[in-house]
């Protein structure tokens, strides 16, 4: 209930800001920017979390993919080669795609070394609060699509807002999927399985 509240004013938040200057929700600007940092933040836990739990499998894999999912999020939200003039900002988003992409390439080998582990407890995994959060989130992001393409709406100012709305609301509960460790740690946790 605490979530949907704060994803709630979150909304709110963000139409209060559109409302008054509706350049919030364009590409780069500050909606995808505090998208960008809390995908960050999110990253950072989830990281964390899987280098304390390196040493379970299962919970340092279920990490460590939210951790590559929220930076992988944050690389597309912000378009890096924008930043300025230079075009080494187009090295530095390439660069960072890249590396990100070869951490995916490690992540999806280790799920393979570990698959009997990994698939035999499937259900148990995608049924952990981070993983039932990072789910909710991709339902938003999803939900938010229609709306970048201009599928839903013809006014492109509301549409842009509609979709950064709907990404905001999902980084909020993939921000909230990296505290939940923190907040209940043996509901996260897969000890007892290994």
């Amino acid at each position: 209930m605490t979530l949907l509240v704060v994803v709630f004013l979150a909304d709110l938040a963000s139409l209060y800001a559109w409302w008054h200057d509706p350049s919030v929700a364009k590409e780069n600007h500050a909606l995808e920017v505090a998208q960008a940092a809390m995908l960050l933040a999110a990253c950072s836990m989830h990281g964390g979390h899987a280098y304390r739990m390196r040493q379970t499998r299962i919970s340092f894999l279920m990490h460590a993919g939210l951790a590559l999912l929220t930076l992988s999020f944050a690389l597309r939200e912000l378009d890096i080669d924008r930043f300025g003039d230079a075009s080494v900002w187009s090295v530095v988003q390439s660069t960072l795609r890249t590396l990100a992409a070869m951490l995916w390439f490690v992540f999806f080998s280790l799920v393979i070394r570990y698959r009997k582990i990994v698939f035999g407890r499937l259900f148990s995994i995608l049924l952990k609060p981070p993983m039932s959060f990072a789910i909710l989130a991709g339902v938003f992001f999803i939900a938010g699509w229609p709306f970048d393409k201009g599928l839903v709406l013809h006014n492109v100012a509301i549409s842009e807002l509609a979709e950064e709305t709907l990404e905001l609301s999902g980084c909020v509960i993939l921000l909230a999927s990296s505290c939940f460790h923190q907040m209940a740690p043996r509901r996260c946790s897969f000890q007892w399985i290994e």
